[in-house]
């Protein structure tokens, strides 16, 4: 009996010896022999391999055993929530694209995993984080989520590595291009507690460059009020159409050369648009404010409109307003845009072509006051076909936050994005509406006064929905200003939280416009009672004070490189234009060593952010494989260019860098590919993520 038992044992021995010899000779690419009949069945190999020793079959196992645990304890990815509904596995039509900021969550998390409270976007889920190699991250921009996908024989080996991708919003729906939308990134409270242990204060650490967009409770405050000489004197630029203080020049805006030539067209322009306002401004406007006074619409169902009689509620407000202001720290006038800015801001003006099926707001319009009422307005807008931003829902609110107007709109064309996750809109929501964008023109234009001050964030988004002009704006993302760049703004949500303690847009339904003009008359409200240099980086670093202590962790916000440097991890950029370099550059290439985290206390510093200016594609892509990727975090940022010439044959390129790129990259190495989308709002762009693991 025993003897059988041995027999048994033995055999199941050699058996387990086969098996995890074949296993290693697979892995090491040594081919079996096999033979197959013409009913598709294996048969033994040709040739028997010889028997493992015991001590060869114990070191094997050994081996095995250890690969199993590197797998296993390997970072792993995957999709989840969010991330599902935007796969690039469902069809185009069923997905809900990510945010950019969604994409750069997941930047944030290879570098800092867990180990911070950052807001969780829900949309991917990276396992062991802290056993990643390496992350490469590699950005084509003018490659759109549609090229990709009907090219799918061009990007072979794409297609092949990435298992794992999402459809990524265009971050031109909001006005940024990528390389600034991803170039700023916020901190936690405990980063910001590290930043006070190596600066005396935030301030320091912002003058410094080290952090941008900062409330410091210990600097001293300044003069709320300001004198009557200085309301004059910024009246009378904003009247004469000169650079007030919260003035952005053409220049900081569009980043060209402040040559002659730009100087002399931004002044005809602006004097253009001064005689404009001027010639529209003459004679009476009585029967202007007889029409508006007469307007009251019934209340509807979807499409209802509520219009408020607000004539005798501006007549005798007024006294109040100008007896407030008094005392206020600025006037309404010093928060205008003058001209230029109008230029540089990019609000619809006559005399473009592409504005020519615009109307003004008012046939005549009286002069400007401090005592002309204002009114926030706020759009949503689905993306058209054509590109065209289609007006699909407005709201209308007074300086007292009361409701005036507010109505759903359908747009006159063809709508190719709802855009859902911000505007609310679907399909079935405005189906049955019948009120058309001309209606609500019409409606605007009975609503507002001659002299109506128009207040909103970013207005001339809005304006271009609506197909309106305007001569007085007042932007609340100009005169208010907390990343210490004018080209960066700060978005409404951060603005209301920050500055009046107002959360907005956190239903996932989308954003409700009565709910964000109403934030934007009370910033506006705000700002004139502490005065222009409040809340605006750029006028004066003293001047970020009396933010809501539960607010901090939104305003301060860091240069995504000056990030991972604070972690002490290694870095390269490489770029092919210097617009993109300025974009990424951290200010300061050497830390303090008190603001650098380090895993040890006696660990050493790491070395600066390496930075590289390619020439090319193939410059960029050549410099990334001679770098051997000795940093433990590489951003490649490149442009495929627009041009349709030769253009599957640069698909073909960018396919053959992706995999050297990947090929490249060490086991437990991250890779990720991000198509930035095209010019055109409508064409979104995709993210592929990938995880280098060995196999068994």
């Amino acid at each position: 009996m025993s003897e059988g038992v041995s027999k048994k044992r033995a055999a199941r021995i050699e058996r387990r010896k086969s098996k995890i010899s074949a296993i290693f000779k697979v892995d090491e690419k040594q081919e079996n022999v096999f033979c197959r009949i013409e009913d598709e069945q294996l048969v033994e190999p040709l040739q028997k391999q010889p028997k493992l020793s015991d001590e060869e079959y114990h070191t094997l196992r050994i081996k095995l055993r250890e690969k199993k645990r590197q797998i296993q304890c390997g970072p792993t990815f995957r999709l989840i929530q969010l991330g599902l509904t935007a796969s690039l596995n469902l069809p185009k039509p069923s997905r809900v694209p990510v945010l950019v900021a969604d994409v750069q969550s997941l930047f944030l998390y290879t570098i800092v995993g867990d180990t911070y409270n950052y807001d969780s976007y829900k949309w991917c889920d990276l396992a062991r984080w802290n056993n990643l190699t390496q992350t490469l991250i590699f950005i084509v921009e003018d490659v759109s989520v549609d090229e990709f996908e009907e090219n799918t024989d061009i990007f072979a080996e794409t297609f092949r590595i990435f298992e794992d991708g999402v459809e990524m919003s265009n971050p031109a729906k909001d006005g940024f291009t990528l390389d600034l939308a991803l170039a700023y990134v916020p901190i936690s409270h405990q980063m910001k507690n590290r930043v006070m242990e190596g600066y005396p204060s935030l301030h320091a650490a912002c003058l410094d460059g080290y952090i941008h967009g900062v409330a410091d409770p210990t600097v001293q405050k300044v003069n709320a009020n300001t004198t009557a000489e200085s309301h004059a004197v910024k009246n009378h630029e904003v009247l004469s159409g000169q650079p007030c203080g919260n003035d952005i020049t053409t220049q900081e805006k569009m980043g060209q050369k402040n040559n002659a030539a730009d100087t002399e067209k931004l002044s005809r322009e602006s004097s253009d648009l001064s005689n404009i306002v001027e010639t529209k401004t003459i004679g009476a406007t009585r029967h202007n404010e007889q029409r508006r006074q007469s307007t009251e619409v019934d209340s509807m169902n979807k499409d209802e409109v509520h219009v408020s009689k607000i004539g005798s509620s501006v007549d005798d407000s007024k006294s109040d307003v100008s007896m407030q202001e008094e005392t206020s720290g600025c006037s309404r006038l010093a928060l205008l845009l003058n001209a230029s800015q109008l230029i540089s801001e990019l609000y619809p003006l006559p005399g473009y072509e592409e504005y020519d099926n615009f109307k003004f707001t008012q046939d005549i319009y009286d002069p400007v006051t401090d005592r002309s009422p204002m009114f926030s307005i706020d759009c949503e807008w689905c993306i058209c076909v054509d590109g065209s931003y289609g007006l699909a829902r407005v709201a209308v609110v007074d300086e007292h936050l009361k409701t005036l107007y507010h109505t759903y709109v359908k747009p006159d064309v063809e709508i190719a994005d709802y855009l859902t996750r911000y505007s609310g809109i679907t399909e079935e929501l405005i189906r049955d509406v019948e009120k058309r964008p001309f209606d609500v023109q019409q409606d605007l234009r009975n609503l507002l006064p001659p002299d109506a001050i128009l207040v909103g964030q970013s207005l001339q988004s809005d304006l271009k929905a609506l197909k309106l002009f305007h001569p007085y704006i007042i932007d609340t993302s100009v005169i208010f200003n907390m990343t210490g760049t004018r080209s960066f703004k700060s978005k409404l949500k951060v603005l209301a939280a920050s500055f009046c303690g107002r959360q907005i847009q956190n239903s996932m339904d989308g954003h409700d416009p009565t709910e964000d003009a109403i934030a934007a008359m009370e910033l506006v409200m705000l700002k004139m009672k502490m005065g222009t240099e409040f809340g605006d980086l750029i006028l004066s670093r003293n001047a970020m004070r009396k933010i809501k202590d539960s607010a901090l962790d939104h305003e301060i916000q860091m240069k995504l490189f000056t990030f991972i440097q604070s972690h002490n991890r290694s870095a390269t950029l490489i770029t092919t234009s210097l617009s993109l370099q300025k974009s990424y550059h951290p200010r300061l290439l050497k830390l303090k060593k008190a603001v650098v985290k380090c895993k040890k206390a006696d660990e050493s510093l790491v070395d600066p952010v390496q930075i590289v200016l390619a020439s090319d594609f193939q410059d960029a892509v050549t410099m990334t494989r001679a770098s051997r990727f000795n940093s433990s975090f590489t951003l490649v940022h490149t442009y495929a260019g627009r041009e349709q010439h030769n253009r599957k044959e640069k698909l073909k390129e960018i396919d053959k860098a992706i995999a050297n790129m990947y090929t490249g990259i060490s086991l437990n190495g991250m890779m990720i590919v991000i198509f930035g989308g095209k010019t055109n709002p409508t064409q979104n762009g995709a993210c592929l993520v990938r995880v280098k693991k060995r196999s068994i």
